[in-house]
């Protein structure tokens, strides 16, 4: 993993210091060849054990384009509601970009100035 970075299964994370908005977090993790969190299958779930502790506001790699729009993973999956992140089935829905706070997921106005995760695959 790059200096900094957590290596946790078979990805590396990195938690950012600064805050940008989600799509200059999604900017900052693609110029350092990752990309915002992604959890793509329910095996992954796990790593939201591992990084809700760490999480306190982070955005990650899910968004939507506008409110009456599906919830989209950034590589182009649509978010499964099968996932036991809770926020956003709960209706918690104030916006069209996620992010984790306290181990739930939530979402906010993409405009929103917060931290993000990157994550990628252990080299």
């Amino acid at each position: 993993c790059p200096e900094n970075w957590f290596p946790h299964g078979e990805k590396c994370y990195h938690f950012s210091t600064e805050t940008r908005s989600w799509l200059e977090s999604q900017k900052a993790c693609c110029s350092s060849g990752s990309r915002l969190l992604l959890i793509e299958n329910k095996e992954e779930l796990v790593e939201q054990d591992f990084i809700s502790p760490l999480a306190h506001s982070h955005w990650i790699g899910l968004s939507r384009d506008r409110t009456d729009k599906p919830w989209m993973w950034g590589n182009g999956t649509a978010f499964s509601t099968d996932h036991s992140l809770t926020g956003l089935q709960k209706g918690y829905m104030d916006g069209d970009c996620a992010f984790i706070i306290g181990g739930d997921l939530t979402s906010g106005p993409c405009n929103d100035a917060k931290r993000y995760i990157c994550e990628q695959l252990v080299l």
